[in-house]
């Protein structure tokens, strides 16, 4: 008896979900404040009404070559000298219903990984523009609710295009190098950067913790990169070999050694443990 009220409650809900769907009213099409650009139909929503899109542009932008450290070059670009062409890219970027423009910014169409590799080294520079605000909009269905009939907040986005310039990745030999101790390696490069390491979401969720040992090296113009060599317990490596890339950051070694000893090329080994108190 149970069973079948239960079966029958169900289909009832089904039913008013179905009869939901099909008295929902026609939304009208949302009108642009004077200045701004046509709102467009761009298909249906889950109950079948219109949904209406608002694209704003911005001028074509072009970005000049700017200055990374060899350390930030080769994460973004790779450490095998490629050469990635200039190239010339749409941008777009969803704006918020508080007008704010969100930063799931990518790029329209395919394009080639080398064309990613790019637009992805000038946003993590900050490259790309930066626009104000846009108007903030009402609720999703207006005043009155779902069954208002007033029109659908529309969804809003930023389009623009962007020239990217040439760009060449570092030849990176991470193999090559004297391999000095910590006690020497501390004179000149700040080791306390272990103690602020990121501690991974997905271990975090998951209680994992463990010993990593991470080397680095000294680049031609002091900057470093460092990648993780081991990890304790093995079968966690991969959850934490991300966090040891950036280790330093934009941080540069002294230039000598307190023996006179030019530190480019070295190479330095030191680790971090994860735990979770």
């Amino acid at each position: 008896m149970y069973q079948n009220n239960r079966t029958s409650l169900f289909g009832l809900m089904v039913a008013a979900m179905i009869a939901f769907g099909a008295a929902a009213p026609a939304l009208a099409k949302p009108k642009a404040v004077d200045g701004e650009p046509e709102i467009v139909r761009d298909g249906q929503d889950t109950l079948g009404r219109d949904k209406y899109l608002q694209i704003f542009n911005l001028p074509e932008q072009k970005i000049e070559p700017w200055e990374m450290s060899i350390a930030s070059a080769f994460w973004l670009l790779g450490g095998d000298g490629r050469v990635i062409p200039a190239s010339k890219i749409t941008v777009t970027c969803p704006i918020s219903r508080e007008g704010k423009v969100e930063y799931g910014c990518g790029i329209a169409g395919e394009r080639t990984a080398e064309e990613y590799r790019a637009f992805d080294a000038a946003r993590a520079f900050g490259m790309l523009p930066r626009p104000g605000d846009y108007r903030k909009l009402e609720k999703w269905y207006g005043k009155g609710g779902l069954f208002s009939g007033k029109p659908w907040a529309h969804y809003r986005r930023l389009e623009y295009t962007v020239s990217l310039p040439e760009l060449t990745a570092p030849i990176v030999d991470l193999e090559s190098g004297e391999l000095i101790n910590q006690e020497l390696i501390s004179t000149v490069v700040d080791l306390s950067s272990t103690r602020r390491l990121a501690y991974p979401a997905r271990a975090l969720r998951r209680d994992i913790g463990g010993l990593q040992t991470i080397q680095c090296q000294i680049q031609q113009d002091y900057s470093i990169i460092c990648r993780q060599t081991a990890f304790n317990p093995s079968e966690h490596a991969g959850l934490f070999a991300p966090s040891a890339k950036r280790l330093f950051g934009i941080q540069k070694a002294k230039p000598e050694l307190p023996d006179g000893t030019d530190t480019r090329g070295l190479r330095f080994e030191t680790t971090a443990r994860y735990a979770i108190n």
